[in-house]
C-alpha cells in the first residue's frame, strides 16, 4: 500500500481516538500523538471509534494482508483478519468501559457538590427550591406545621467596603458557625445568595418559630466577630394545614416581606407575617337539564 493511503488511514484512526497530534507520512500514530487530555473527548470519541472501528475491520477484510500490515506498521506479528477483528473489538469494548465509568464516577462526585454553597458550606439555592417543595407536601400530607425564618445581615455592604472582601467572607463564616448551633439537626439551614440565608422548620408553630428566631438574633448581637458586632433583620412566616396548600415560592414570599418589614421598623429585629391562604373556591350548584334550557334561553 503506498504512503498516500497509509497517512490518510492513519490520520483517520488519529482523529477517530482523539489523539492531538496527526501523524505524517514519515511517523505512524503511535509515534506522532498523544491521547486528549479531556476524558469526556476521549468518551465521545470512543463512541465514534465503535462504529468506525469495525468499518475499518471489514475494510482490512477486503484488502489483502500484506497491504493490510503496511496499513498498520507498529504491528510487527501477522494475523489474520478474524483475530484483527476480535482484538480490535475487544480493546474498543475495554477503552468505552474505562471511559464510562470514569465519567459516572466524575458525575457521582460532583453532582452532590451542585448544591452546596462553596464558602459556607451549606446547602444552596437550588437545593433550597427543591426541598421546600418536598417539606410542603409532606407537611400537607401529615397534618402539620411548616415555618420558615428569612434573615439577612444589616449593613453588611459596609463591611465589605470598609474591610475588604475577605473580611466579609469571614463574617458570614462567623455568623454560620453560630446558625448552626441554634438549630436542630432536622431544620434546613441555607444561603439563599449574599447575605441571605433561609431555615425551614418542619413541624414548627408560630410562636416556637418566633422564639427561635428571637434567640437567634439575640446569640449573634452578643457575640462580636473580628470586625465588630453583627446584628441580624428576621422573617417569619408559618404555614398551617388548616390553610388551603401554597406554592413553596409564595412561602419564602411571606417571609421575604416580613424581612422587609424589620428592617423598615429599624433592623436588628423579627417581624412575622402569616402564610397566604389561597381561597377556597364555592362549589357550583348543579342544575336539572330542564331548568338549564329555561336558564339558557332566558324563561328563568
Amino acid at each position: 500500500m503506498n504512503d498516500e493511503l497509509r497517512h490518510f488511514f492513519s490520520t483517520y484512526w488519529c482523529r477517530m481516538w482523539a489523539f492531538d497530534a496527526e501523524p505524517t507520512p514519515s511517523k505512524p500514530v503511535h509515534q506522532s500523538a498523544a491521547l486528549a487530555v479531556d476524558p469526556l473527548t476521549r468518551a465521545n470519541s470512543g463512541q465514534k471509534a465503535i462504529l468506525a472501528g469495525f468499518a475499518l475491520v471489514m475494510l482490512l477484510m477486503l484488502v489483502d494482508m500484506a497491504d493490510a500490515h503496511n496499513l498498520l506498521p507498529w504491528f510487527e506479528v501477522s494475523v489474520d483478519c478474524g483475530s484483527l477483528a476480535i482484538l480490535l473489538a475487544v480493546a474498543i469494548s475495554v477503552y468505552q468501559y474505562t471511559q464510562i465509568k470514569s465519567l459516572h464516577q466524575q458525575v457521582r462526585t460532583l453532582y452532590p457538590l451542585s448544591f452546596v454553597d462553596a464558602l459556607t458550606g451549606l446547602k444552596n439555592r437550588g437545593y433550597l427550591d427543591d426541598a421546600l417543595s418536598r417539606l410542603v407536601a409532606s407537611a400537607a400530607r401529615q397534618g402539620e406545621q411548616l415555618s420558615v425564618i428569612f434573615f439577612d445581615l444589616d449593613k453588611f455592604k459596609l463591611i465589605n467596603d470598609t474591610y475588604g472582601h475577605a473580611a466579609g467572607d469571614a463574617v458570614l463564616l462567623h455568623v454560620v458557625h453560630l446558625v448552626m448551633k441554634s438549630f436542630r439537626q432536622s431544620d434546613l439551614v441555607c444561603r439563599y445568595g449574599g447575605d441571605e440565608f433561609v431555615v425551614v422548620l418542619p413541624q414548627t408553630g408560630h410562636n416556637e418559630c418566633f422564639d427561635c428566631a428571637e434567640k437567634l438574633r439575640e446569640k449573634i448581637a452578643s457575640t462580636p466577630s473580628a470586625y465588630g458586632k453583627i446584628t441580624l433583620s428576621i422573617g417569619t412566616t408559618t404555614w398551617s394545614p388548616t390553610n388551603a396548600i401554597i406554592k413553596p415560592a409564595a412561602l419564602l414570599q411571606s417571609a421575604d416581606m416580613a424581612l422587609y418589614k424589620a428592617k423598615a421598623e429599624g433592623r436588628n429585629r423579627t417581624e412575622s407575617i402569616p402564610a397566604p391562604a389561597r381561597p377556597r373556591l364555592r362549589p357550583r350548584l348543579r342544575l336539572r337539564p330542564r331548568l338549564r334550557l329555561r336558564r339558557r334561553f332566558g324563561r328563568v
